[in-house]
């Protein structure tokens, strides 16, 4: 087998932590470790498998820590959270759960971009913070001197994220939504830039006109189009050439690019068709695409001709990198 996949740069994604650095969570904890103090009560809102709370009480082991996690279902497994299940785009009813005013600091990572109403999902939230408490928000960074070089092998545009935040937009909603930007930090993992806030209750009531917003997202997000619009054509002419010169070649990874390539280039189909591209997927073995019955990954290593990885998606092109060399 000869692995081809000249036309992605070699990258890594959001959980590929190089040695001897730290990750994400535990940047996420040093960013917040000032306002972690004995006997307060933490809450998650969005989760997940509860690692950010995992990493703080492996940090803080003696502070006699209160953990609660909210979320659509419990995948944290864990017997020291406190789990409740809810509907984070309906909010309404979380008083009940809480005490009034009992949370010292709320954590949500990675699910502004999700939440249909985020000014009211904060405020919600803020109804059972205490008045001197902190939010702890993280969110992918599409400010224009965030690092977005990379955008298109990551998956930060997808369809899942309804919003797109740059430090102003999102200065512009924790106003709106009544808090203060104690203090924020803009980092990269792996090609994923990321915007970490610290934010507080803001107590005056002086109005002010909403600034314009300069710095918009609307430049990373047309930058991640226009490059992987780039990498496509980049592997349309490899596979062209190759075509012209009657090679015989493969695509390994049948997914959403794999998709999006035959629709974008659809004299690739015809080519299918005649059994000059073989295609392999380890999920969609046994099935047929244009007549042509699809291999299983595992055959790859009887392979002679060249092999071309389709997805562009970073963590899932270096699995199949690893993959193909053992």
């Amino acid at each position: 087998m000869i692995l081809r996949s000249d036309n992605n740069p070699d990258t890594g994604g959001w959980c590929d932590t190089p040695i001897d650095n730290k990750s994400p969570y535990e940047e996420m904890v040093d960013f917040i470790a000032p306002y972690i103090t004995e006997n307060i009560h933490v809450v998650d809102f969005g989760a997940g498998a509860g690692t950010t709370l995992k990493y703080i009480a492996q940090e803080y082991p003696s502070y006699s820590l209160k953990f609660s996690s909210v979320d659509f279902h419990d995948h944290t497994h864990s017997n020291t959270i406190t789990h409740i299940d809810a509907d984070l785009n309906k909010l309404d009813n979380i008083k009940k759960y809480f005490n009034k005013k009992s949370i010292s600091l709320a954590i949500s990572t990675h699910v502004l971009e999700h939440i249909i109403e985020p000014i009211y999902f904060l405020q919600n939230i803020g109804s059972i913070l205490a008045d001197d408490g902190y939010i702890f928000i993280e969110v992918p960074d599409c400010s224009q001197d965030a690092f977005i070089e990379n955008l298109a092998v990551t998956n930060l545009v997808h369809g899942q994220h309804i919003h797109y935040y740059s430090k102003d937009s999102i200065a512009l909603l924790i106003k709106k939504s009544g808090f203060k930007i104690v203090k924020q930090q803009q980092l990269t993992t792996g090609n994923i830039p990321r915007l970490m806030l610290l934010l507080e209750k803001d107590k005056t009531t002086e109005f002010i006109m909403d600034p314009k917003i300069t710095n918009s997202a609307k430049h990373a997000v047309e930058k991640r189009f226009s490059a992987y619009k780039k990498y496509q054509n980049a592997l349309f002419d490899i596979v062209k050439l190759n075509l012209k010169k009657n090679k015989k070649i493969g695509f390994w990874g049948l997914g959403g690019d794999f998709y999006l390539f035959t629709k974008n280039y659809p004299s690739i189909i015809e080519s299918i068709k005649q059994q000059h591209i073989t295609l392999y997927d380890y999920d969609l073995a046994g099935h047929t695409f244009e007549g042509q019955r699809i291999l299983s990954s595992s055959e790859l290593e009887h392979a002679s001709e060249a092999i071309y990885i389709i997805p562009i998606y970073a963590p899932t092109k270096e699995k199949m990198k690893k993959i193909s060399k053992m």
